[in-house]
């Protein structure tokens, strides 16, 4: 109190007796005049601002208050003064004050008129509200973030389940407002539920069995629409001193999740598509088998009726199907749908049809078509141009393998043209040479004979090797393999589909002779299908060993009795051509259930 007894008193504060009250209040206390003097703290204040009693008292309450605000105050003051009782100023403004440091801080003030002998003076309570204030932000942050959550969140009453806060993003997500959704309980958005059953879905929670609990529905929107939902619910103890608890729901929206959860399985199966068409190129495939391939993984990937490979046939001005998927394809005409795909001008979209370029050697030679797609968006499209890309590579790696195969075919028959040349034709040369030294020292005539002819077939066998050898250094442009293919491919124009083709062994050892038969006889059996079978599937298989070389050919058409059929050369010509060369032809055919025609050549020369 040594403090008090230093302040130089207005006479008029005597009525404030004992100071000492004053003084030990918990809230800073200043006495003004009306004329904004300040006349008497109190303890508290001079800790609060940081400033002594010496410092303060004589001096405008302005120097409490921060620099930015004294005008404004100054203007309260001054109503104030005009109609002084208490208020408390904390109720409609934003008090600060403003330490010796210059630090700020927020206040609240109540302001008391007082008149001691006639006079009016003011007592101002001052009590520093940072705590509070950080306090009521903190919460006001925690409730905007909840606020702003995406998933909902919403509290219930856990006697009638009605809701008591709802935050944006379950008005966002149900479509009701803040008011409706307030009048409405928690099973009202859920159609799986009764106020029966969901009751007995959370007693184990009320009941305090489980902490939480985690289920799966579907709630309605406002609009009537539904969608997926994960909810969890919690039931946490109630606040301090109060006595109601509330359930909380936390539910996210798993439509989007589903949707990604399908991107990421379609991805995978694109992904899975992608390794099996190159698991294709790298096992030495046909063409034909790995462009359906292609186009089967296309169908499945964006759900379309009908895909097709096909090429470009100028002869007839149409696209030519190499491979297809779904529905049969058939030739389409090549404009004016086609042509932009070709010219190189990029994809094409037409109705419910995608059709993409496919390049070889960097130039557009055939198209992947797609027909039945709901919708053309730029996943499918993306996905139907990484498939479009793998079938230009097995085109490429076609080509690169024809090449090759041609390539150590010539190295072969040079090979085997200078073996021929170099040795056998020399020791052959030379053998003719020793007959005919000493046929002049064979005196039985009819040895002489035998010698000259000896000679004579020597001198042929010479001439034989001699055209041989022209034939391996001049072979034809076409391997038998590349022929068989050709024919295969072509059969589509009549069929609406390509055959299978699978070749077992080496095409190009089959012997010329037996070449020559070969592919006639596959053009017969692929002929007789496209006249009578009605198929919708071909598969073509060829097999070679060192003894002979097999042809079988399968349909799933109508199939005949192969004994009732009269007329016809088909079947009669392909025995005709096997038994010539130590084969034979054998047809297995039951209505209904397709035909297998198998036609088998020996290897060896066939004698007599």
């Amino acid at each position: 109190m040594a403090y008090l007894e230093r302040v130089p008193l207005d006479p008029d504060l005597d009525s404030l007796e004992p100071l000492a009250i004053i003084d030990s209040m918990p809230d800073g206390i200043v006495v003004t005049n009306l004329e904004g003097t300040i006349l008497l703290v109190n303890r508290q204040v001079e800790s609060m601002f940081a400033r002594t009693r010496d410092e303060l008292i004589g001096r405008a309450i302005e120097v409490l208050v921060p620099d930015t605000m004294r005008t404004d105050h100054r203007k309260q003051r001054e109503r104030f003064r005009q109609h002084p009782k208490p208020r408390t100023m904390a109720t409609d403004l934003e008090l600060f004050g403003q330490r010796a440091d210059g630090t700020v801080f927020p206040v609240d003030v109540a302001l008391s008129p007082i008149h001691p002998g006639g006079r009016t003076l003011v007592i101002a309570a001052v009590r520093d509200i940072s705590e509070r204030v950080e306090a009521e932000s903190h919460t006001h942050a925690v409730l905007h973030t909840i606020d702003a959550a995406q998933d909902a969140v919403m509290m219930f009453r856990p006697n009638d389940w009605r809701f008591t806060y709802v935050n944006r993003g379950a008005r966002q997500q149900l479509g009701y407002s803040q008011d409706e959704l307030l009048t409405m309980t928690a099973y009202d958005i859920a159609p799986e539920f009764t106020s029966e059953t969901f009751g007995a879905m959370i007693d184990p929670l009320l009941a305090g069995a489980v902490d939480s609990h985690q289920y799966s529905t579907i709630h309605r929107h406002r609009s009537g629409y539904r969608f997926p939902v994960e909810v969890t619910l919690e039931y946490p103890p109630a606040v301090k001193r109060a006595e109601t608890r509330f359930v909380v729901a936390f539910v996210r929206d798993m439509t989007v999740h589903d949707r990604l959860r399908a991107d990421r399985d379609h991805t995978n199966r694109w992904l899975e598509a992608l390794g099996a068409i190159r698991a294709d190129l790298l096992a030495d495939i046909p063409l034909a088998t790995t462009l359906t391939t292609v186009c089967d993984h296309a169908l499945d990937l964006v759900d379309g009726e009908r895909a097709m490979i096909a090429v470009p046939d100028s002869r007839t001005k149409t696209m030519r199907p190499l491979a297809s998927a779904g529905a049969p394809s058939t030739p389409e005409p090549i404009d004016p749908l086609y042509r932009p795909v070709l010219t190189g001008r990029g994809p094409v979209a037409a109705d419910t049809a995608l059709i993409l370029p496919i390049c070889k050697n960097d130039e557009v030679e055939a198209t992947l078509t797609v027909e039945g797609v709901a919708t053309a968006d730029a996943h499918k499209r993306a996905v139907l141009a990484s498939l479009a890309t793998e079938a230009g590579t097995a085109f490429d790696l076609d080509n690169a393998r024809r090449t090759r195969v041609q390539l150590r075919l010539a190295e072969d028959r040079d090979r085997l043209a200078r073996d021929l040349h170099d040795l056998v034709i020399q020791r052959v040369f030379a053998a003719g040479l020793r007959l005919q030294s000493i046929q002049g020292l064979i005196d039985n005539p009819k040895l002489a004979d035998r010698v000259a002819d000896a000679i004579t077939q020597l001198d042929e066998t010479i001439a034989e090797l001699r055209a041989a050898i022209f034939r391996l250094s001049n072979p034809e442009p076409t391997s038998l393999r590349r022929r068989i293919e050709a024919q295969v491919t072509r059969a589509a124009d009549h069929l609406g589909f390509i055959p299978t083709l699978v070749i077992n062994g080496d095409l190009d050892t089959v012997p010329v002779r037996v070449a020559e038969q070969v592919e006639p006889a596959l053009a017969e059996a692929l002929a007789n299908v496209t006249r009578h079978a009605n198929a919708t599937r071909v598969d073509v298989e060829m097999t070679i060993d060192d003894k002979a070389v097999a042809l079988r050919v399968t349909d799933d058409g109508g199939g005949f009795d192969p004994g009732s059929v009269i007329g016809g050369n088909g079947l009669q010509n392909l025995h005709d051509r096997a038994r010539k060369l130590g084969g034979a032809t054998t047809v297995l055919s039951n209505s209904g259930r397709g035909t297998i025609v198998t036609w088998t050549a020996s290897l060896e020369p066939v004698w007599g």
